[in-house]
């Protein structure tokens, strides 16, 4: 009951909204002036295309991803450090600190949704050997995938199995759920109708990605003539085509 005495409380609710809003505010002023140092360097040397692609508003699953997305990049990283420092975070103690770490650390967290207008503003980026879409370092998924998913499961189902009321432990998961995703909702809600496309426009613009088409020659490896790409042999050489 005392999870629902929290839950109904407006001024919790107000201070949650007003939260979210700062956080959008933060990560629409740094995506539109940061999100470009945050591509791979391995793209350095490339040439940039962008494709044509229609580029609008983000639908309600991109919307929702967005929102989950931030708060489980700062529950990985807040886990990790509890873990070094050996602090009990599957506790109550330790889920109520790592909401405040959620909620603190929310605007910080603007490189989530610059990850996501790197690697949707259809950009290709072409090097000698390779072509590949445009990516944003590869750390930040570290804290994202599959694993990030599975350890938050974990510390929910510790703290589950430690409380003998589960009728208690489910609302204070509840709870839980509903403090993080709250705000981040808020954000995203208001990052995916005015600032997203804005955001991609403007990292076209720094970049200034060539407005090409991309087409690919096949020729033999042998002699080098073109070829259609439906040969078995070369029609110049008589070269063998295909791998057996």
């Amino acid at each position: 009951m005392a999870v629902l005495v929290y839950l109904s409380d407006k001024l919790l609710f107000v201070t949650f909204s007003v939260i979210g809003v700062v956080s959008w505010a933060v990560w629409h002023l740094l995506t539109m002036r940061a999100s470009h140092l945050l591509i791979s360097r391995r793209f350095k040397n490339s040439v940039l295309i962008s494709v044509p692609l229609r580029v609008g508003k983000l639908g309600f699953k991109e919307t929702m991803k967005l929102a989950f997305l931030p708060t489980l990049f700062i529950f990985s990283v807040t886990s990790l450090v509890a873990e070094i420092i050996d602090y009990p975070i599957e506790t109550f103690e330790g889920l109520v600190t790592a909401v405040v770490a959620i909620i603190l650390l929310l605007p910080v967290a603007f490189f989530v949704p610059a990850k996501l207008v790197i690697e949707s503003a259809g950009i290709l980026a072409i090097s000698k050997d390779s072509v590949n879409s445009l990516t944003a370092y590869p750390y930040i998924d570290e804290f994202l995938g599959f694993g990030a998913i599975l350890s938050l499961a974990l510390i929910m189902g510790k703290y589950a199995v430690t409380v003998r009321e589960p009728a208690y432990a489910l609302g204070v998961l509840l709870a839980f759920f509903c403090f993080i995703l709250y705000p981040s909702l808020i954000s995203s809600i208001l990052y995916a109708e005015i600032t997203y496309f804005k955001a991609v426009r403007w990292l076209k613009s720094r970049l200034r990605p060539l407005a090409a088409e991309l087409t690919i020659t096949v020729s033999c490896y042998h002699c080098g003539y073109k070829l259609s790409g439906v040969e078995t042999i070369c029609p110049n050489c008589g070269y063998p085509l295909r791998i057996a």
